[in-house]
């Protein structure tokens, strides 16, 4: 399941929810074929982990939460942008075409092992 992050409360939920497992956000913009791309190779991620916990947020809707998101976490905006929180921070980011299953799979055998 993804959920959507709406609002700095959703966003502080997901930090909060990172402690002890792992999170991933991915910024997505709607109208842009290179997140429309990456947005399809993460889902197929989410699809083979759903043990994982998962968000995303529509930059295109929430601009205000995305410059908010980049803010918290000291990682410049990117669209798309992928991010993995655990343990209450921000521990790896990838955008555009390096957002891949093997990459996303890499970043939890990293923090796993």
């Amino acid at each position: 399941m993804i959920h959507e992050c709406n609002n700095e409360g959703d966003f502080r939920r997901l930090v909060e929810n990172s402690n002890g497992r792992m999170v991933f956000l991915f910024k997505h913009s709607t109208n842009c074929p290179i997140s429309r791309g990456a947005w399809e190779r993460f889902s197929a991620f989410t699809e083979q982990h759903p043990e994982i916990e998962y968000w995303r947020v529509l930059v295109g809707d929430h601009k205000d939460l995305s410059t908010y998101i980049a803010e918290k976490t000291d990682i410049s905006h990117q669209s798309p942008q992928v991010i993995l929180f655990h343990e209450g921070k921000a521990v790896w980011k990838c955008a555009h075409h390096s957002i891949t299953e093997a990459n996303i799979r890499r970043q939890l055998e990293r923090l796993a092992g």
